[in-house]
């Protein structure tokens, strides 16, 4: 959810507290797991759980590290977030054909790669099974391939660290 911190709610139910109840229970309802994330740089109460007072989000973002790649011939696109040395990138293909995208090295690579996290067309979410490479080597600019109407999601939450 976007700029949550403008939300300014003084109730005794807060509406993202409840909002995030009604998204939990209906998750649960259908057997699912989802989790909200709040874009907010400001505001812990977010990711507090709700018995403690908060609203019980997932996670929180914060915008000024995030950089947007379209990929507007391929109908794909990329998303990159970082915090210190952690990074992650996301790419989205919205199209029907495989998509071609290029994967940029980072801010803090250290020449190391990008870990796969999660790839949409794999058999637990109902997919064919993978076809994305479980690790990228890091390069100036690394193009991949991505299935149709799909999200895979690298970390490179290894980099630097031993």
């Amino acid at each position: 959810m976007d700029a949550v911190h403008a939300i300014v709610d003084t109730s005794a139910q807060p509406f993202l507290g409840e909002l995030n109840a009604a998204v939990q229970a209906e998750a649960a309802r259908l057997n699912r797991q989802v989790h909200l994330i709040a874009e907010c740089d400001q505001n812990i109460r977010t990711v507090q759980p709700r018995a403690r007072g908060g609203y019980g989000f997932g996670a929180r973002w914060n915008m000024t590290c995030i950089e947007a790649t379209p990929f507007e011939n391929e109908k794909a696109l990329s998303l990159r977030r970082w915090n210190g040395n952690d990074e992650i990138v996301a790419v989205f293909n919205f199209g029907k054909e495989e998509a071609r995208v290029t994967i940029s090295e980072g801010q803090s690579s250290g020449g190391a790669g990008w870990q796969k996290v999660l790839n949409s067309r794999d058999q637990c979410w109902g997919g064919t099974g993978p076809a994305l490479p479980e690790y990228l080597p890091c390069g100036p600019d690394h193009r991949t391939l991505i299935e149709p109407l799909s999200v895979a999601l690298y970390d490179s939450g290894t980099r630097g660290k031993t």
